[in-house]
């Protein structure tokens, strides 16, 4: 599991906040959704649904948005 924190058509936004996010917690990854348009998702951290709750708190308490989701390969 991990958070998902945006998703954008803009690859180059997505990096930018991958960026920022890793000052906080890594991993980040910027992951492509194939589909019209392409999406370019910002996911943080790995391991379990528990992890990725407390994790999800630690960005909403840095005012970062995001939801928990699988992982995506």
């Amino acid at each position: 599991y991990g958070v998902q924190i945006a998703a954008w058509e803009d690859r180059l936004k997505a990096e930018m906040l991958k960026k920022e996010i890793e000052r906080v917690v890594k991993p980040v990854r910027v992951v492509e959704k194939a589909g019209s348009p392409v999406l370019y998702r910002v996911i943080a951290g790995e391991g379990s649904r528990e992890e990725a709750n407390a994790l999800a708190r630690k960005l909403r308490d840095q005012g970062h948005r995001g939801f928990v989701t699988r992982q995506v390969p």
